[in-house]
């Protein structure tokens, strides 16, 4: 029984049709899959660089604060020790409520 070389070229046309359809959609799915990971990997990037900005204007704002406290502190130093030099030197006198 001979089989007819229509037959064996319409199999052959078949196979490799579905063989193509089977890997378009393979890489298509890969496609989609590594979209999506690109756009999460964009994603997890963009909300890094806002708590980055985030904590980078919180460490101005601590770093300004720090500033104007240890700024009034040495204000309240000096003006103790000047306050010690008077007293010390008697051009100011201590006065204590008992």
């Amino acid at each position: 029984m001979k089989i007819p070389y229509q037959l064996l070229i319409s199999l052959f046309v078949c196979s490799l049709a579905g063989g193509l359809i089977w890997s378009a959609n393979y890489y298509h799915t890969k496609y989609q899959d590594e979209i999506q990971r690109a756009d999460k990997a964009e994603h997890d990037i963009t909300l890094g660089n806002q708590v980055i900005s985030d904590m980078q204007t919180r460490q101005r704002d601590v770093a300004a604060l720090d500033a104007k406290y240890t700024g009034e502190l040495a204000n309240a130093k000096a003006t103790i020790e000047q306050l010690q030099r008077d007293v010390a030197a008697g051009t100011k006198r201590l006065r204590l409520a008992a």
